[in-house]
């Protein structure tokens, strides 16, 4: 219950004051990028009882496969698995990664 709430918190918090850092060529330092738009505050739940929260799970088991497929994966060439994904990927999500994944 204390992380739902520190993170509730937080994300209240970035609204005022959300310190990112700058892209490289920008230069060194840091500026403060606030949230206009907060969709949603985080959501702790089971995954059972959301088909969202189940095709989120999903998508990122999926990515993980392909950069560190398990050997059953590579059996069933699953690691190919998330090429079906990119043509609903937001590419304009990370401008480092030609996928838009952004990595942290």
């Amino acid at each position: 219950m204390r992380m739902k709430v520190e993170c509730s918190f937080r994300m209240r918090q970035m609204r005022n004051y959300n310190p990112v850092r700058n892209r490289v060529d920008h230069g060194p330092g840091y500026r403060n990028l606030q949230l206009r738009t907060l969709i949603e505050e985080a959501n702790f739940r089971d995954s059972a009882t959301s088909y969202f929260i189940q095709s989120a799970d999903l998508c990122a088991f999926l990515l993980y496969q392909q950069l560190s497929p398990s050997s059953f994966m590579k059996r069933k060439s699953g690691q190919n698995y998330f090429n079906r994904l990119l043509p609903i990927c937001c590419k304009h999500a990370s401008i480092n990664d030609p996928n838009g994944i952004v990595r942290l």
